[in-house]
C-alpha cells in the first residue's frame, strides 16, 4: 500500500505541472510511466483498479496499462520482463479492462502460461457484439492484426461475423495493408505538396497559416526519408542561400514492426503537430531538445476530415490509410525527437539514425567529426516558418500539419536530388 501511495505522489501529486492540467496526450505519457513503474515494483494491480484514479478514465487507463504489459511481456525478449508481467497478470481484475484490451491480454496470457482465469463470457461478448454489428474499429483491427494466432484459439466464428458485417472497416484495413504496392506519380506528389489548402474550417482554423511538413519516404523504412516544409504563407521554406530547406528523418521502428501494431514504424498519413512536450526529459532516449507532439486526424464518417486535408487526386490513394488504421487500433504517443542513444553500426542502411518505438527520429550526437542536432534545427526552422521569433518559449506555440508519404519501393535513401526531381524544383 505504501508503494502505491508513493507512486501516485511521484507521478501525479508531485508532478510540477499537475497531471490533471496537462493535455490528454501528455497525461497518457504520464500514465504509461506510472504503469511501467507499477509493473517494475510489482504493485498490487487490483488495488490500482479499485482506485478513483483508475475509474476516472477507465478506457485510457485500460489501454495504457495493457500497452505496458504488452511491451514487457510480448515485445521484450528479457526473461525478467516476462516474469514481472506473469506476476502482474496474476493480480489483475480482468473484468475492469476494455474489450479490445482483453483480446491482447488473452494473447499475452496464452504466451506467458495462462495466469488469468478467462471465462466464456469474454468470447461470448465479442461474438454477440460482432453479430449485432456493434464492434468498434479498435476491436475489429486488433482481431485482424492477430488473426493467425486467434483463429486457432476459438475465434473462427467471430472472424466469420466480422467478414460479413464490417465491409467499410475491412476496406480501410485492406487498403492500408496494400499501400506498400502503391507508387505515386510526380503529378500526384506535386499536387499534394503544392495544393493550396484552405484550413479555415478545419479545427476552428487553429492550423490556418501554420507550417506544413512533407516527409517523403520509401516503402522500406530501413532507408531515411526527406522532409520539406511550407511556411505560414504556403511557400516552400528556403535556406539563406535560396535553396529549398530539406532535412532527413527516419520513420523506422526498432524491431522493424509494421505501422498497424504497437511500436511499429511511423504510419504514413496526415497528422497535426501540436506544440512540444513540457520539457526535454529522458534525454538518453529522446535527446537534448523538446519533442514535437503528433496527433492523428480525428475519426469522421468516410474519413471526410482527413480527405479535406488532401487534394482530390489523393482521396483514392492508399498511403494515408495507414494512419487511419493506426489511430483506430489505438496507437499513440507519436513524436518527432532526437536521441541520446548511438548507432554504432556504420553499415546500417540508416546510419547514423537510431530507430525508435514508432516516432520520427532526427539525427543527434557526433559521428565522424560531425555534430548533429537536427531536432534543434527543425524547431528553429518551424518557428521561423510560423512567423515566430526563434526563442525557447515560442516552441510551445508551434502548430502545423505533417504529411508522411510513402512514394515508392526503391531500396535507397530519399535524397535531396530525389526530392528536387519529384517536385521539379
Amino acid at each position: 500500500m505504501k508503494i502505491l501511495i508513493s507512486l501516485f505522489t511521484l507521478f501525479f501529486i508531485g508532478n510540477a505541472s499537475g497531471a490533471l492540467e496537462l493535455k490528454e496526450e501528455i497525461v497518457l505519457e504520464e500514465k504509461v510511466d506510472f504503469f511501467e513503474k507499477a509493473v517494475e515494483l510489482q504493485v498490487r494491480v487490483d488495488m490500482i483498479q479499485s482506485s478513483k484514479f483508475w475509474n476516472e478514465n477507465k478506457e485510457l487507463n485500460s489501454m495504457a496499462f495493457v500497452d505496458v504489459l504488452w511491451k514487457k511481456g510480448w515485445d521484450s525478449p528479457a526473461s525478467s520482463d516476462q516474469e514481472r508481467v506473469r506476476r502482474s497478470l496474476e493480480k489483475i481484475n480482468i473484468n475492469d479492462f476494455e474489450l479490445t484490451d482483453k483480446i491482447r491480454l488473452f494473447l499475452l496470457d496464452e504466451k506467458l502460461g495462462r495466469k488469468i482465469a478467462f471465462n466464456s463470457e469474454f468470447m461470448s461478448d465479442l461474438f454477440n457484439k460482432a453479430v449485432s454489428g456493434d464492434l468498434e474499429r479498435r476491436e475489429i483491427y486488433t482481431l485482424l492484426n492477430y488473426q493467425d494466432s486467434l483463429q486457432n484459439l476459438g475465434f473462427a466464428d467471430i472472424f466469420n461475423e466480422v467478414d460479413k458485417k464490417y465491409r467499410e472497416d475491412l476496406s480501410l484495413y485492406e487498403g492500408a495493408k496494400n499501400s506498400n504496392k502503391e507508387e505515386l506519380t510526380k503529378e500526384e506528389l506535386q499536387d499534394l505538396v503544392f495544393h493550396d489548402l484552405d484550413l479555415d474550417d478545419f479545427s476552428r482554423g487553429k492550423y490556418s497559416s501554420k507550417p506544413k511538413i512533407y516527409m517523403l519516404c520509401r516503402h522500406d523504412r530501413n532507408f531515411p526519408c526527406m522532409m520539406v516544409m511550407k511556411d505560414s504563407k504556403n511557400e516552400l521554406v528556403k535556406n539563406d542561400d535560396g535553396s529549398v530547406w530539406m532535412q532527413s528523418a527516419l520513420g523506422l521502428a526498432r524491431k522493424n514492426r509494421a505501422y498497424n501494431v504497437k511500436n511499429g514504424y511511423t504510419p504514413a498519413g496526415v497528422y497535426t503537430i501540436d506544440s512540444v512536450m513540457p520539457e526535454a526529459n529522458r534525454r538518453t532516449v529522446f535527446g537534448k531538445y523538446r519533442r514535437l507532439i503528433l496527433n492523428f486526424i480525428s475519426k469522421s464518417r468516410n474519413e471526410v476530415t482527413t480527405k479535406n486535408l488532401l487534394p482530390e487526386s489523393a482521396e483514392l490513394s492508399l498511403w494515408w490509410k495507414q494512419a487511419v488504421v493506426a489511430r483506430d487500433i489505438g496507437r499513440n504517443l507519436l513524436r518527432i525527437h532526437g536521441t541520446g542513444l548511438r548507432n554504432n553500426n556504420p553499415l546500417s542502411s540508416y546510419y547514423p539514425f537510431v530507430p525508435t518505438s514508432g516516432c520520427i527520429a532526427q539525427k543527434e550526437n557526433t559521428y565522424r567529426g560531425v555534430k548533429y542536432k537536427n531536432q534543434r534545427k527543425l524547431l528553429d526552422v518551424m518557428m521561423k516558418a510560423s512567423g515566430l521569433k526563434v526563442k525557447y518559449k515560442n516552441e510551445v506555440n508551434l502548430k502545423g500539419l505533417l504529411y508522411v508519404v510513402e512514394v515508392d519501393g526503391a531500396k535507397k535513401e530519399m535524397t535531396r536530388s530525389d526530392v528536387e526531381n519529384l517536385l521539379d524544383l
